[in-house]
Protein backbone atom coordinates (compact mmCIF):
# COMPACT_ATOMS: atom_id res chain seq x y z
CA UNK A 1 0.00 0.00 0.00
CA UNK A 2 2.76 2.06 0.92
CA UNK A 3 4.64 1.47 -2.76
CA UNK A 4 1.17 2.46 -4.08
CA UNK A 5 0.82 5.56 -2.46
CA UNK A 6 4.08 6.88 -3.38
CA UNK A 7 3.53 5.96 -7.22
CA UNK A 8 0.58 8.14 -6.86
CA UNK A 9 2.30 10.96 -4.94
CA UNK A 10 4.65 10.66 -7.62
CA UNK A 11 1.77 10.95 -10.77
CA UNK A 12 0.40 14.06 -8.83
CA UNK A 13 3.36 15.73 -8.41
CA UNK A 14 4.32 14.77 -11.99
CA UNK A 15 1.25 16.47 -13.08
CA UNK A 16 1.11 19.19 -11.06
CA UNK A 17 4.65 20.40 -12.92
CA UNK A 18 3.00 20.49 -16.41
CA UNK A 19 1.39 22.79 -18.35
CA UNK A 20 -0.73 22.35 -21.69
CA UNK A 21 0.24 25.21 -24.97
CA UNK A 22 -1.83 25.66 -27.71
CA UNK A 23 -1.21 26.94 -31.26
CA UNK A 24 -4.18 27.09 -33.70
CA UNK A 25 -3.94 28.04 -36.81
CA UNK A 26 -7.05 29.10 -39.95
CA UNK A 27 -4.38 29.70 -42.65
CA UNK A 28 -7.11 31.65 -45.16
CA UNK A 29 -8.85 34.34 -45.14
CA UNK A 30 -11.97 35.64 -47.72
CA UNK A 31 -15.46 35.06 -46.37
CA UNK A 32 -16.30 32.32 -48.68
CA UNK A 33 -13.45 30.06 -46.30
CA UNK A 34 -15.70 31.18 -43.38
CA UNK A 35 -15.91 28.02 -42.11
CA UNK A 36 -11.74 27.95 -40.95
CA UNK A 37 -12.12 30.55 -38.78
CA UNK A 38 -15.11 29.87 -37.14
CA UNK A 39 -13.52 26.23 -36.09
CA UNK A 40 -10.72 27.93 -34.61
CA UNK A 41 -12.68 30.41 -32.95
CA UNK A 42 -14.55 27.49 -30.98
CA UNK A 43 -11.59 25.38 -30.39
CA UNK A 44 -10.16 28.96 -28.73
CA UNK A 45 -13.30 28.96 -26.36
CA UNK A 46 -13.88 25.19 -25.92
CA UNK A 47 -9.27 25.38 -24.23
CA UNK A 48 -10.75 28.53 -22.57
CA UNK A 49 -13.42 27.24 -20.63
CA UNK A 50 -11.15 24.14 -19.70
CA UNK A 51 -8.70 26.77 -18.09
CA UNK A 52 -6.12 26.59 -20.43
CA UNK A 53 -4.34 29.93 -19.69
CA UNK A 54 -4.88 32.10 -22.77
CA UNK A 55 -1.43 33.34 -22.66
CA UNK A 56 -1.02 29.83 -23.46
CA UNK A 57 -2.75 29.90 -26.17
CA UNK A 58 -1.32 30.75 -29.61
CA UNK A 59 -3.57 31.42 -32.11
CA UNK A 60 -3.17 32.64 -35.82
CA UNK A 61 -5.73 33.74 -37.55
CA UNK A 62 -6.67 36.54 -40.77
CA UNK A 63 -9.84 38.33 -38.88
CA UNK A 64 -11.59 39.46 -41.95
CA UNK A 65 -14.99 37.48 -41.33
CA UNK A 66 -16.89 39.48 -38.95
CA UNK A 67 -16.00 42.43 -40.26
CA UNK A 68 -16.97 41.32 -43.96
CA UNK A 69 -18.78 43.14 -46.33
CA UNK A 70 -21.21 39.54 -46.58
CA UNK A 71 -21.47 38.61 -43.47
CA UNK A 72 -25.10 39.61 -42.56
CA UNK A 73 -24.32 39.62 -39.01
CA UNK A 74 -21.51 42.09 -38.50
CA UNK A 75 -19.32 41.72 -35.92
CA UNK A 76 -20.09 37.96 -35.36
CA UNK A 77 -19.18 34.47 -35.89
CA UNK A 78 -20.89 31.23 -36.03
CA UNK A 79 -20.41 27.98 -35.69
CA UNK A 80 -23.70 26.42 -35.52
CA UNK A 81 -27.63 27.05 -37.25
CA UNK A 82 -28.66 28.26 -33.63
CA UNK A 83 -26.28 30.81 -34.02
CA UNK A 84 -24.45 31.41 -31.01
CA UNK A 85 -21.90 34.14 -31.55
CA UNK A 86 -18.21 32.71 -31.05
CA UNK A 87 -16.36 35.70 -31.75
CA UNK A 88 -13.91 36.87 -29.13
CA UNK A 89 -12.82 39.95 -30.79
CA UNK A 90 -9.07 40.51 -32.34
CA UNK A 91 -7.72 40.60 -28.27
CA UNK A 92 -7.53 37.09 -28.78
CA UNK A 93 -5.65 36.45 -31.77
CA UNK A 94 -1.47 36.97 -31.85
CA UNK A 95 -1.39 36.80 -35.87
CA UNK A 96 -3.81 38.93 -37.43
CA UNK A 97 -4.42 39.90 -41.08
CA UNK A 98 -0.74 39.93 -43.09
CA UNK A 99 1.23 38.53 -40.05
CA UNK A 100 -0.41 34.89 -40.67
CA UNK A 101 2.39 33.25 -42.65
CA UNK A 102 3.88 30.07 -43.05
CA UNK A 103 7.63 31.84 -41.09
CA UNK A 104 4.98 33.16 -38.32
CA UNK A 105 3.93 29.37 -37.93
CA UNK A 106 7.00 27.88 -38.19
CA UNK A 107 8.46 30.79 -35.48
CA UNK A 108 5.69 30.17 -33.18
CA UNK A 109 6.68 26.54 -33.45
CA UNK A 110 10.18 26.84 -32.60
CA UNK A 111 9.81 29.52 -30.11
CA UNK A 112 7.04 27.96 -27.78
CA UNK A 113 7.54 28.94 -24.29
CA UNK A 114 6.55 24.92 -23.03
CA UNK A 115 8.69 22.24 -21.23
CA UNK A 116 10.26 19.11 -21.39
CA UNK A 117 7.30 18.55 -18.90
CA UNK A 118 4.45 20.50 -20.77
CA UNK A 119 1.79 18.82 -23.08
CA UNK A 120 1.18 20.66 -26.36
CA UNK A 121 -2.02 20.43 -28.76
CA UNK A 122 -1.76 21.85 -32.41
CA UNK A 123 -4.45 22.42 -34.23
CA UNK A 124 -4.31 23.60 -38.02
CA UNK A 125 -7.52 24.26 -40.36
CA UNK A 126 -7.57 25.55 -43.68
CA UNK A 127 -6.92 23.93 -47.74
CA UNK A 128 -4.35 21.59 -48.28
CA UNK A 129 -2.46 19.85 -51.05
CA UNK A 130 0.02 17.11 -51.34
CA UNK A 131 2.56 17.89 -49.00
CA UNK A 132 1.44 21.26 -48.70
CA UNK A 133 -1.02 23.65 -46.17
CA UNK A 134 -2.24 27.02 -47.18
CA UNK A 135 -2.10 30.38 -46.16
CA UNK A 136 -4.48 33.46 -46.83
CA UNK A 137 -4.17 34.89 -50.08
CA UNK A 138 -1.57 37.43 -50.58
CA UNK A 139 0.50 36.11 -47.11
CA UNK A 140 3.65 34.55 -49.46
CA UNK A 141 4.88 30.94 -49.52
CA UNK A 142 2.66 27.69 -48.46
CA UNK A 143 3.04 25.78 -45.68
CA UNK A 144 5.62 22.99 -46.86
CA UNK A 145 6.15 19.73 -45.39
CA UNK A 146 9.23 19.67 -45.39
CA UNK A 147 9.71 23.22 -43.79
CA UNK A 148 7.19 22.29 -40.99
CA UNK A 149 8.71 18.90 -40.03
CA UNK A 150 12.03 21.03 -40.10
CA UNK A 151 10.03 23.36 -37.31
CA UNK A 152 8.85 20.52 -35.55
CA UNK A 153 12.11 18.74 -34.70
CA UNK A 154 13.68 22.15 -33.72
CA UNK A 155 10.74 22.39 -30.97
CA UNK A 156 12.08 18.76 -30.16
CA UNK A 157 15.24 19.05 -30.48
CA UNK A 158 14.96 21.74 -27.71
CA UNK A 159 12.93 19.54 -25.57
CA UNK A 160 9.64 21.68 -25.26
CA UNK A 161 7.58 19.21 -25.01
CA UNK A 162 6.49 15.77 -23.53
CA UNK A 163 3.87 14.77 -25.67
CA UNK A 164 2.54 16.48 -28.90
CA UNK A 165 -1.16 16.26 -30.23
CA UNK A 166 -1.31 17.81 -33.76
CA UNK A 167 -4.41 17.93 -35.45
CA UNK A 168 -4.94 18.88 -39.62
CA UNK A 169 -8.43 19.94 -40.93
CA UNK A 170 -7.08 19.87 -44.64
CA UNK A 171 -7.52 17.90 -47.84
CA UNK A 172 -4.79 15.23 -48.67
CA UNK A 173 -3.84 16.30 -45.03
CA UNK A 174 -2.66 12.97 -44.63
CA UNK A 175 -0.15 13.56 -47.24
CA UNK A 176 1.83 16.03 -44.31
CA UNK A 177 3.05 14.15 -41.51
CA UNK A 178 5.47 11.56 -43.02
CA UNK A 179 8.00 15.07 -42.69
CA UNK A 180 8.18 14.53 -38.78
CA UNK A 181 8.20 10.81 -38.68
CA UNK A 182 11.17 10.56 -37.02
CA UNK A 183 10.28 12.98 -34.67
CA UNK A 184 9.41 11.28 -31.11
CA UNK A 185 6.36 11.84 -28.74
CA UNK A 186 4.32 13.45 -31.61
CA UNK A 187 0.91 11.78 -32.56
CA UNK A 188 -0.90 13.40 -35.46
CA UNK A 189 -4.50 12.71 -36.75
CA UNK A 190 -5.82 14.08 -40.26
CA UNK A 191 -9.22 14.76 -41.51
CA UNK A 192 -8.15 12.88 -44.85
CA UNK A 193 -5.96 10.82 -46.43
CA UNK A 194 -2.53 11.68 -48.51
CA UNK A 195 -5.01 11.96 -51.69
CA UNK A 196 -8.56 12.55 -50.78
CA UNK A 197 -10.75 16.01 -50.55
CA UNK A 198 -11.84 16.80 -47.01
CA UNK A 199 -15.31 17.86 -46.03
CA UNK A 200 -17.42 21.42 -45.40
CA UNK A 201 -20.70 20.67 -43.04
CA UNK A 202 -23.50 23.22 -42.35
CA UNK A 203 -24.67 25.11 -44.62
CA UNK A 204 -26.07 28.31 -43.31
CA UNK A 205 -28.72 29.88 -46.35
CA UNK A 206 -28.65 32.68 -43.94
CA UNK A 207 -25.12 33.48 -44.23
CA UNK A 208 -24.54 31.53 -47.82
CA UNK A 209 -21.46 29.68 -46.74
CA UNK A 210 -20.57 27.01 -44.65
CA UNK A 211 -19.89 26.69 -40.59
CA UNK A 212 -17.66 24.22 -40.08
CA UNK A 213 -16.04 21.16 -41.76
CA UNK A 214 -17.25 16.94 -40.72
CA UNK A 215 -13.69 16.20 -39.13
CA UNK A 216 -13.97 18.86 -36.90
CA UNK A 217 -17.34 19.31 -36.16
CA UNK A 218 -17.09 15.72 -34.99
CA UNK A 219 -13.78 16.76 -32.89
CA UNK A 220 -15.16 19.40 -31.63
CA UNK A 221 -18.43 17.51 -30.46
CA UNK A 222 -16.65 15.05 -28.69
CA UNK A 223 -14.21 17.45 -26.83
CA UNK A 224 -17.35 19.25 -25.46
CA UNK A 225 -19.53 15.53 -24.59
CA UNK A 226 -16.84 13.36 -23.12
CA UNK A 227 -13.95 15.78 -21.49
CA UNK A 228 -13.05 12.74 -19.27
CA UNK A 229 -12.12 10.63 -21.89
CA UNK A 230 -9.09 9.22 -23.81
CA UNK A 231 -7.32 10.56 -26.64
CA UNK A 232 -8.23 7.12 -28.44
CA UNK A 233 -12.00 7.35 -27.31
CA UNK A 234 -11.51 10.73 -29.67
CA UNK A 235 -9.74 9.08 -32.73
CA UNK A 236 -12.09 6.46 -32.67
CA UNK A 237 -15.30 8.94 -32.73
CA UNK A 238 -14.15 11.03 -35.53
CA UNK A 239 -12.82 7.85 -37.42
CA UNK A 240 -16.52 6.80 -37.33
CA UNK A 241 -18.46 9.96 -37.57
CA UNK A 242 -16.10 11.35 -40.68
CA UNK A 243 -18.01 10.25 -43.58
CA UNK A 244 -16.93 12.07 -46.70
CA UNK A 245 -12.97 11.35 -45.95
CA UNK A 246 -11.18 9.09 -44.32
CA UNK A 247 -9.55 10.59 -41.12
CA UNK A 248 -5.54 9.19 -40.43
CA UNK A 249 -3.63 8.67 -37.85
CA UNK A 250 0.24 9.00 -37.70
CA UNK A 251 2.78 8.56 -34.84
CA UNK A 252 3.16 7.79 -31.49
CA UNK A 253 0.41 5.81 -30.54
CA UNK A 254 1.06 5.75 -27.22
CA UNK A 255 -0.57 8.80 -26.72
CA UNK A 256 -3.79 7.59 -27.21
CA UNK A 257 -3.60 6.39 -24.05
CA UNK A 258 -3.81 10.08 -22.16
CA UNK A 259 -6.35 11.69 -20.93
CA UNK A 260 -8.34 14.17 -22.99
CA UNK A 261 -7.30 16.83 -20.35
CA UNK A 262 -3.64 16.75 -21.20
CA UNK A 263 -3.62 18.53 -24.42
CA UNK A 264 -7.52 20.25 -24.12
CA UNK A 265 -7.51 20.76 -20.22
CA UNK A 266 -10.51 20.14 -17.72
CA UNK A 267 -14.11 20.67 -18.17
CA UNK A 268 -15.93 20.30 -15.08
CA UNK A 269 -18.83 18.13 -16.86
CA UNK A 270 -19.71 17.38 -19.92
CA UNK A 271 -21.48 19.50 -22.14
CA UNK A 272 -24.06 18.74 -24.29
CA UNK A 273 -22.67 19.64 -27.89
CA UNK A 274 -24.17 22.01 -30.04
CA UNK A 275 -23.71 19.94 -32.99
CA UNK A 276 -23.22 15.98 -33.13
CA UNK A 277 -24.54 15.38 -36.57
CA UNK A 278 -22.70 17.36 -39.95
CA UNK A 279 -25.41 17.96 -42.67
CA UNK A 280 -24.86 19.36 -46.18
CA UNK A 281 -21.29 17.88 -46.57
CA UNK A 282 -19.80 19.12 -49.18
CA UNK A 283 -16.51 18.44 -50.85
CA UNK A 284 -13.75 21.41 -49.22
CA UNK A 285 -13.01 22.11 -52.89
CA UNK A 286 -16.33 22.96 -54.57
CA UNK A 287 -17.37 25.28 -51.23
CA UNK A 288 -15.77 28.28 -53.23
CA UNK A 289 -17.74 28.08 -55.86
CA UNK A 290 -21.06 27.46 -54.10
CA UNK A 291 -20.86 30.41 -51.79
CA UNK A 292 -19.74 33.09 -54.86
CA UNK A 293 -22.15 31.81 -57.08
CA UNK A 294 -25.19 31.94 -53.49
CA UNK A 295 -24.02 35.53 -52.81
CA UNK A 296 -24.38 36.47 -56.44
CA UNK A 297 -28.02 34.99 -56.39
CA UNK A 298 -29.17 35.94 -53.12
CA UNK A 299 -27.61 38.86 -51.42
CA UNK A 300 -29.19 42.28 -51.14
CA UNK A 301 -26.31 44.12 -51.33
CA UNK A 302 -25.23 45.57 -54.83
CA UNK A 303 -21.71 45.67 -53.76
CA UNK A 304 -21.53 41.94 -52.56
CA UNK A 305 -22.96 40.90 -55.62
CA UNK A 306 -20.30 42.56 -57.70
CA UNK A 307 -17.43 41.26 -55.57
CA UNK A 308 -18.67 37.98 -55.38
CA UNK A 309 -19.15 38.13 -59.54
CA UNK A 310 -15.55 39.45 -60.25
CA UNK A 311 -14.10 36.91 -58.11
CA UNK A 312 -16.03 34.10 -60.20
CA UNK A 313 -14.57 35.67 -62.60
CA UNK A 314 -11.12 35.71 -61.24
CA UNK A 315 -11.13 32.76 -60.17
CA UNK A 316 -12.59 30.75 -63.27
CA UNK A 317 -9.47 32.65 -65.14
CA UNK A 318 -6.81 31.03 -62.27
CA UNK A 319 -7.85 27.92 -62.61
CA UNK A 320 -7.79 28.04 -66.25
CA UNK A 321 -4.94 29.49 -66.57
CA UNK A 322 -3.24 27.03 -63.76
CA UNK A 323 -4.72 23.47 -65.77
CA UNK A 324 -3.43 24.61 -68.84
CA UNK A 325 0.22 25.63 -67.08
CA UNK A 326 0.66 21.65 -65.83
CA UNK A 327 -0.79 20.43 -68.91
CA UNK A 328 2.22 22.09 -70.73
CA UNK A 329 4.56 21.51 -68.18
CA UNK A 330 4.02 17.90 -68.68
CA UNK A 331 3.92 18.11 -72.57
CA UNK A 332 7.74 19.68 -71.76
CA UNK A 333 8.55 17.74 -69.38
CA UNK A 334 7.75 13.45 -70.01
CA UNK A 335 5.17 14.19 -73.23
CA UNK A 336 5.44 10.05 -73.52
CA UNK A 337 3.57 9.69 -70.24
CA UNK A 338 0.83 12.10 -70.94
CA UNK A 339 -1.75 11.29 -69.74
CA UNK A 340 -0.64 9.11 -66.57
CA UNK A 341 0.81 12.23 -64.95
CA UNK A 342 -2.41 14.10 -65.49
CA UNK A 343 -4.44 11.33 -63.70
CA UNK A 344 -1.62 9.68 -60.98
CA UNK A 345 -2.32 10.25 -57.54
CA UNK A 346 0.18 7.59 -55.76
CA UNK A 347 3.50 9.28 -56.41
CA UNK A 348 5.44 9.96 -52.70
CA UNK A 349 5.29 13.32 -51.40
CA UNK A 350 9.42 14.05 -51.56
CA UNK A 351 11.97 16.81 -51.33
CA UNK A 352 12.29 16.84 -54.85
CA UNK A 353 8.12 17.45 -55.39
CA UNK A 354 8.28 20.16 -53.03
CA UNK A 355 11.56 21.54 -54.29
CA UNK A 356 9.94 21.67 -58.25
CA UNK A 357 6.81 23.20 -56.69
CA UNK A 358 8.54 25.76 -54.99
CA UNK A 359 9.92 26.93 -58.56
CA UNK A 360 6.78 26.52 -60.39
CA UNK A 361 4.80 28.43 -57.77
CA UNK A 362 7.92 31.42 -57.95
CA UNK A 363 6.94 31.29 -61.94
CA UNK A 364 3.19 30.98 -61.50
CA UNK A 365 2.34 32.82 -58.25
CA UNK A 366 0.15 31.52 -55.24
CA UNK A 367 -2.94 29.73 -56.10
CA UNK A 368 -6.62 29.45 -54.92
CA UNK A 369 -6.62 27.01 -52.00
CA UNK A 370 -9.12 24.95 -53.73
CA UNK A 371 -6.47 23.96 -56.73
CA UNK A 372 -3.58 23.04 -53.99
CA UNK A 373 -4.68 19.31 -55.07
CA UNK A 374 -3.48 20.00 -58.51
CA UNK A 375 0.13 19.92 -57.97
CA UNK A 376 -0.60 16.12 -57.58
CA UNK A 377 0.62 16.22 -61.59
CA UNK A 378 4.36 17.41 -60.47
CA UNK A 379 4.24 15.17 -57.75
CA UNK A 380 3.88 12.70 -60.57
CA UNK A 381 6.50 14.14 -62.70
CA UNK A 382 8.95 14.19 -59.51
CA UNK A 383 8.54 10.59 -59.29
CA UNK A 384 9.80 9.73 -63.01
CA UNK A 385 11.83 13.19 -63.95
CA UNK A 386 14.51 14.39 -62.91
CA UNK A 387 14.33 17.90 -60.74
CA UNK A 388 16.61 19.28 -63.34
CA UNK A 389 14.90 18.50 -66.11
CA UNK A 390 11.46 19.32 -64.47
CA UNK A 391 12.39 22.87 -63.42
CA UNK A 392 13.85 23.49 -67.46
CA UNK A 393 10.52 22.24 -68.30
CA UNK A 394 9.05 24.95 -66.35
CA UNK A 395 11.24 27.95 -67.62
CA UNK A 396 9.69 26.63 -70.95
CA UNK A 397 5.99 27.13 -69.77
CA UNK A 398 7.05 30.62 -68.30
CA UNK A 399 9.76 31.59 -70.79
Amino acid sequence: QSTWGLHMLFVLCSLSFSDTFAVLIAGSNDYYNYRHQADISTIYIGLIKRGIKASNIITLAYDDIAPATENPFKGQIFHTLQHVNIYQGSGTIDYRTTTVTAKTFYDVLKTLPSTASDYVFIYYDDHGGPGILGVPDGNGDYIYADDLGNAIAQLANANKFKKVLFGIEACESGSIPGSWSSVQNILTITASGPDESSYAAVYDSGLDTYLTNEFTNYWISYMDSNPGDTVNSLWTYVLSMTKGSTAHIYGDETILSLPLSYFFGNLAKPEAPMLTKAVDTMKSTLVTGLTVENLIAHSKSHQVQQNALSLKLKLNLEKTKFKEALKNLVKYADIKNYYFHLKNKNAPVTTDYLDCVRYFVSKFGQVNGDLLPKFKVIKSLASRVPVKAIKEAIDQVFP
